[in-house]
């Protein structure tokens, strides 16, 4: 466990926890690391405080589809390129929108050569860095555009949070 200073500047906890995570995330990240990453605002913060390190090796495997549905920046690529240079990372990036509406979409993508290979990856990481997001109207999924207003209204009422865009309740349940 890192604990992070609690600033009275609004934006001073984003940068606080990137600041400690970067610094964990650099003494846990070993050659031939497969670091899985997602993304969002504090990964991005992570990212911008990582600093450049002389690891071997390294795959970046990006743990979660990103590609929104309007202009919202979700700072996947900017993450991802900011992991990559601090540890000299290759990357395995998911092209894809981090939701699809039906479910034969998404059993045509599982079946594409690329996407196996990522989500193969994805399953041997040695090392993940997420975060926890919270159940709000105001959370980056929520402003991405990828639900309806029921689909909303739904998840404001029966999830406690979400790892790597899956939503859980209280009890822990997908």
């Amino acid at each position: 466990v890192r604990v992070a200073p609690s600033p009275a500047d609004p934006q001073g906890p984003l940068e606080d926890i990137g600041r400690v995570g970067a610094g964990l995330l650099e003494s846990l990240v070993r050659d031939g690391e497969r670091l899985g990453v997602a993304w969002g605002e504090t990964m991005w913060a992570v990212g911008r405080h990582l600093r450049h390190t002389t690891r071997v090796g390294v795959d970046l495997i990006e743990l979660k589809g990103g590609v929104p549905l309007q202009s919202k920046r979700t700072r996947e690529y900017e993450t991802m390129s900011l992991f990559c240079d601090a540890f000299n990372a290759h990357p395995r990036t998911l092209h894809l929108p981090v939701y699809v509406e039906h479910v034969e979409t998404m059993s045509a993508l599982e079946r594409e050569r690329h996407v196996q290979a990522v989500l193969q990856l994805g399953r041997e990481v040695t090392t993940a860095a997420f975060t926890v997001g919270p159940i709000a109207p105001d959370a980056t999924l929520f402003s991405l555009d990828y639900f309806t207003q029921d689909e909303r209204d739904h998840l404001l009422e029966h999830a406690a949070g979400d790892i790597c865009s899956r939503f859980y309740d209280d009890e822990g349940r997908v």
